[in-house]
């Protein structure tokens, strides 16, 4: 007969005869004080990303005997049903591949980690350990794990000016850092660009997926959108996106002949003070206009556009 300590349950004289003697019969017919789990009552995934619920648990593990995990739903039956995860090599999984896998290698560690999250994986789940003659359910607490759809956006990093002619690297990091399927980032823009993938290992064994593009800005840039795609192709249909709208400048607006000072410019067609000099017989004479820029990234120069009359001067001014 087993010496271990069986909680205290009031069970009739014929449910005690049906009990066997010993921890191997007790299998969480009454939820012992003395064999607890310590896990999440519910848990919140959404799809195509994955989820980790964190779980310790008390028991026997003095007893002689190789140790086994198993996770159910909640309706499986311990004995015949296929576990939805389990470290037992002879035990039938629902679903093979490790999607769904225990996680942890301390004895009393029962944390369940699923990738490639579905609506089909939401449920309330058990956990079962056997060890030698000790088998134990714990059947009290049955965490839910709840899935939604994917509302998280990818990341996308963009400099507020993209200066017109000079490279630029953007990148894309896709939501969730998970070890299971990768994801599909691309890329729209409407222009020329090249883009590469890029993961990176995270201590705690998952993954960060990232892209970078690269991609030269030219003038008729301005103010296209750039698009990333974030597609998970284990689930049919989960994806996310994220724009952002470019802003292009010249880097040096600077030109030849006429001095040219460009003024405070603000938003859309602001005002500039252009001003010229010319020297003569008599003298020197200056004239300054007022003109507008010729479009936003536009780097072919300025339009002259004058808003006000022109200053009196005996120069001849010739703009080109």
């Amino acid at each position: 007969m087993s010496n271990l300590n069986l909680p205290r349950c009031n069970l009739s004289p014929l449910l005690l005869v049906l009990v066997e003697v010993g921890a191997a019969g007790w299998d969480g017919l009454c939820q012992a004080p003395v064999y607890q789990i310590q896990v999440p009552s519910r848990i919140t995934a959404q799809q195509g990303l994955c989820v980790l619920l964190p779980c310790h648990f008390t028991a026997n593990f003095e007893s002689s005997g190789v140790p086994y995990k198993y996770w159910f739903l909640r309706n499986d039956d311990r004995d015949t049903s296929l576990a939805v995860a389990t470290t037992d090599p002879g035990r039938a999984l629902r679903e093979p591949g490790g999607r769904i896998r225990l996680v942890g290698d301390a004895p009393d560690d029962c944390s369940l980690h699923i990738s490639d999250v579905r609506a089909g994986d939401r449920d309330h789940y058990y956990f079962r350990f056997v060890k030698g003659d000790f088998k134990y359910s714990y059947m009290v607490t049955q965490p839910l794990v709840d899935v939604t759809d994917l509302t998280e956006q990818p990341v996308l990093r963009v400099p507020e000016v993209l200066l017109s002619g000079q490279l630029v690297i953007v990148t894309c990091q896709a939501p969730g850092s998970c070890s299971g399927t990768p994801p599909q980032i691309t890329w729209t823009g409407g222009f020329d660009y090249t883009a590469r993938n890029v993961s990176l290992a995270l201590m705690n064994g998952s993954i960060s997926y990232s892209s970078e593009l690269s991609f030269t800005p030219a003038p008729g840039d301005d103010g296209k959108e750039l698009v990333c795609m974030v597609t998970y192709p284990a689930v049919v249909g989960v994806f996310t996106r994220t724009a952002v709208r470019l802003h292009v400048r010249c880097d040096n607006l600077v030109g030849a002949g006429p001095s040219r000072e460009r003024g405070a410019a603000g938003p859309g067609r602001a005002l500039a003070n252009v001003s010229c000099a010319a020297t003569q017989a008599h003298g020197q004479s200056q004239a300054a206009l007022p003109v507008v820029p010729a479009g936003i990234g536009d780097c072919g120069g300025w339009s002259w556009d004058p808003v006000l009359p022109l200053a009196k001067s005996s120069g001849l001014f010739v703009f080109t």
